[in-house]
C-alpha cells in the first residue's frame, strides 16, 4: 500500500485535532471540578448572573495560562485566549417567556487558533 503525501498529511491533521480536543476536554473538566469543589455542585450555582459574571465566578479563576481577553458582544462573555492558542467563551440563553429562567449555558472552545493551523 503506497502512502501519498496528502494521505499522510490528512492522518497527521486528524491526530493533531484529536489531541487538541482531548486537551481542551481535560482543561474544561479540571476547571469544572475545581469550581465544584469550591462552589458545590452545578445545581447550586447562581444562574441568575449575567454571562460574564457567571464565567468570572465559576470558570475563569480555574483556567490556567490565560494570555488575553477580548469583548465580543453584550450577549456572550469575553473571549479568553490561552497560551496554546485555544480560545474559550461562554454564552447564556434565557427563555424570553421566562426571563428569570436560564434555558442553557454554552461554553465554546476553539482549538484552531491561526498560529496552530497546519498548512
Amino acid at each position: 500500500m503506497a502512502l501519498t503525501m496528502p494521505s499522510l498529511i490528512g492522518k497527521y491533521q486528524k491526530k493533531v485535532t484529536v489531541e487538541r480536543l482531548k486537551k481542551s476536554y481535560s482543561l474544561l473538566y479540571q476547571a469544572l471540578e475545581m469550581s465544584t469543589n469550591e462552589h458545590e455542585t452545578i445545581n447550586y450555582w447562581n444562574f441568575d448572573l449575567n454571562t460574564q459574571e457567571f464565567m468570572d465566578i465559576y470558570l475563569i479563576p480555574y483556567l490556567k495560562k490565560i494570555t488575553s481577553k477580548e469583548k465580543e458582544n453584550e450577549y456572550s462573555s469575553d473571549t479568553y485566549k490561552l497560551a496554546d492558542g485555544t480560545t474559550i467563551k461562554g454564552w447564556m440563553y434565557k427563555n424570553p417567556a421566562h426571563k428569570d429562567v436560564t434555558t442553557f449555558f454554552q461554553i465554546t472552545i476553539d482549538i484552531n487558533d491561526e498560529k496552530n493551523l497546519i498548512n
